[in-house]
């Protein structure tokens, strides 16, 4: 996106398209909607499935072609659950993708170890991260109780660890 120029009207026009269809690069290409024809603001309000719209997207460059078949690769690695087939895709990365992708590249290798962990044990600390983030929040906005119990309380029945009846 950033490599077209705002100031002339034809790759302005590419830029706006990128900016508000992004989205439908980080689906897998089988989440895609192929059926359901919808109206498409940047593309002159022509009726276009997801398909479509990303391909008309990828035809603007043939770099973001490239690198989309690429994550796309890693995208169904991660959702099979297959750590090796994903860090061999790493391992065995083009020269012709992006220089962006490389860098992502040292960070997966920095942490393969917890990234491994991650594919394998099917725990996860999230659940976890989301109540401290709520906590974190209410007691940011719970200056005003008067009392810790009070705010303590409302934690909890927020974050459903307990029942009012």
């Amino acid at each position: 996106m950033k490599r077209f120029d705002q100031n002339d009207p034809t790759e302005a026009k590419a830029y706006r398209q990128l900016k508000f269809l992004y989205k439908l690069f980080l689906k897998p290409e089988a989440t895609l909607d192929y059926t359901t024809l919808k109206k498409r603001r940047n593309f002159k309000w022509a009726l276009l499935t997801d398909t479509e719209a990303v391909d008309r997207l990828l035809a603007l460059s043939d770099e973001l072609k490239l690198a989309h078949q690429y994550f796309q690769g890693l995208l169904a690695a991660f959702h099979d659950k297959d750590h090796e087939q994903f860090f061999q895709l790493l391992r065995d990365m083009p020269k012709h993708v992006p220089a962006e992708l490389h860098h992502i590249k040292k960070a997966f290798f920095t942490y393969e170890k917890g990234i491994h962990l991650a594919f394998i044990e099917p725990y996860s600390n999230a659940r976890l991260e989301n109540l401290h983030t709520h906590i974190k929040v209410l007691k940011r906005v719970s200056y005003g109780f008067r009392s810790f119990t009070n705010m303590r309380l409302r934690i909890l029945l927020i974050n459903g660890l307990i029942k009012y009846t």
